[in-house]
């Protein structure tokens, strides 16, 4: 809101200048793209899940195993797929919304660096909200514990970029 009155209006803030919308649009798409490709290409999961029948069907005195590395390879692809979105989307998305004028070419490189200098921090984050995560499976809670998580997300990364001396992005 940054010292303006707060409106529901504010959800269309976007919408209102063609060219902020498409500055908004152009950093998601190579936000998003960045993030889809890299923790695309790292899934282990896919790639042993593709493979696992052949071998399975082959011997299938490695059933157990291939069940336990199946599950080891999710673990680590969701892992990695966290850590993909810590590093690419989190922070840029968040840093455009406290500050829409900078270049766009600012947010991108310099939030990925801001993301791995503050990378425990974010997964602390992360983790706190584990338990309300699990509570989103029966569907009601995600009402609550989005925009929470959310709310939370944003204060972090303004305390965070303000600790690092950003007043640059925070307006």
């Amino acid at each position: 809101v940054r010292g303006r009155e707060c409106s529901p209006l504010d959800v269309f803030y976007y919408y209102k200048k063609p060219k902020r919308f498409f500055k908004s649009i152009i950093l998601d798409v190579i936000s998003l793209g960045l993030f889809f490709i890299i923790s695309g290409f790292a899934n282990v999961f896919n790639y042993l899940n593709s493979v696992s029948t052949q071998i399975v069907e082959n011997s299938p005195s490695l059933t157990a195993v291939m069940a336990v590395l199946l599950v080891a390879a999710w673990i680590v692809s969701a892992l990695f797929t966290v850590v993909c979105y810590i590093i690419f989307v989190h922070y840029t998305f968040l840093a455009y919304g406290f500050n829409e004028n900078l270049p766009l070419g600012v947010y991108l490189p310099r939030m990925m660096a801001f993301s791995i200098k503050n990378f425990m921090s974010t997964v602390k984050l992360f983790v706190g909200f584990i338990g309300w995560a699990a509570l989103c499976f029966f569907v009601v809670p995600a009402l609550y514990a989005v925009p929470y998580f959310l709310t939370a997300s944003a204060m972090s990364a303004k305390w965070l970029l303000e600790l690092e001396g950003s007043k640059d992005i925070i307006c």
